[in-house]
């Protein structure tokens, strides 16, 4: 790994590629409960490396021992609490076409990016496990981060910050690329450059591809093509149908 400069982001990765033998249980987040955290359209891991990890969901809060995880179904909101000195986080997302990688110890954070696949489908398959088959499904995905070259990523500028974090909580609410754009502070000519630079797509396709996302999660587990629309931040039916046509070629009904 040599782009890793940074000795301590070396020694964290060293620890998060070892995950594959040293994981010792994924406890999965419940669905359901009222709360105004943050919604992930996809499924997320939560990891302590080091110290504990807290982790506020709707019915408590959840705290991490190092060597402990908690994988984030879709739609299951959430906040991370600040970390308590010493400790060490180490998420792994899929929210902008490839796994993206946190780690943060203390004040410091690190960006890291692999390929979605297979870590993504392992993930997948990990929310509608047991608990052995979840845990040797997510060590198996560990093992895949092990093998792949991570990259970091790009600091992302407090404008496009400022987009993406507002995309990030409202992104299921019915708002618009305007909303968006107006976000950054800046005129939306120039801020949709910002945009389109760093995430390498337009807010659009983005804001289009979460909500797609949710609404193929939600589908899947038995809401009607109307109830998903309406949860994932579609104006209709008829819109959710529309752009699914538009970005897959066929009904949400037939998304897989």
């Amino acid at each position: 790994m040599s782009f890793l400069l940074d000795s301590d982001l070396a020694r964290q990765w060293s620890d998060a590629c070892r995950l594959s033998q040293s994981l010792r249980s994924v406890a999965l987040a419940p669905m359901g409960g009222r709360w105004d955290g943050e919604q992930h359209t996809v499924p997320t891991l939560a990891v302590c490396l080091q110290g504990v990890v807290r982790v506020r969901l709707a019915q408590g809060h959840v705290d991490l021992q190092a060597g402990e995880a908690l994988l984030l179904p879709p739609g299951v909101p959430h906040e991370h609490e600040r970390l308590r000195t010493g400790s060490v986080f180490l998420g792994v997302g899929f929210m902008l076409d490839f796994a993206d990688i946190e780690i943060s110890l203390g004040q410091d954070t690190w960006l890291l990016t692999i390929a979605e696949q297979p870590a993504r489908h392992l993930a997948e398959r990990a929310c509608r496990a047991a608990a052995p088959e979840r845990l040797r499904l997510v060590r198996e995905l560990f093992a895949e981060l092990a093998v792949e070259r991570a990259r970091p990523l790009a600091p992302m500028p407090e404008p496009t910050r400022r987009m993406w974090m507002y995309l990030r909580r409202e992104r299921l609410s019915p708002i618009s690329v305007r909303d968006v754009l107006r976000a950054s502070g800046l005129a939306p000519t120039r801020a949709k450059l910002l945009f389109n630079a760093w995430f390498g797509m337009t807010p659009l396709r983005l804001l289009r591809q979460h909500r797609l996302e949710y609404a193929r999660h939600l589908i899947a587990g038995g809401s009607s093509v109307a109830e998903a629309a309406a949860a994932s931040g579609f104006r209709s039916r008829r819109h959710l149908t529309a752009t699914c046509r538009t970005v897959h070629g066929v009904p949400p009904s037939r998304l897989s």
